[in-house]
């Protein structure tokens, strides 16, 4: 995912908009994603239980955005 770090038309992308946007990319309709980040963290565990996923953050801006979402997911590696 783009994190848009270096995107000089726009905002890097909020933690929160990037948990969001994985929980849609995993087929949970918008109506039923919960309302704060870490219910939000916690449905993307149960939806990736059991599976093996490669997720790859690019273009992370120096302010680490995706840190704070990687820091709370079990067995996430991280890497500048």
């Amino acid at each position: 995912m783009n994190l848009r770090g270096y995107d000089p038309a726009g905002a890097p992308l909020d933690p929160a908009e990037v948990i969001r946007q994985f929980l849609q990319a995993l087929g949970v309709p918008a109506h039923l994603l919960p309302p704060d980040l870490d219910a939000q963290i916690g449905l993307y565990r149960s939806v990736l239980a059991g599976k093996r996923t490669l997720i790859v953050l690019d273009k992370r801006p120096r302010r680490a955005a995706g840190a704070p979402v990687a820091a709370r997911l079990r067995r996430a590696a991280w890497s500048s």
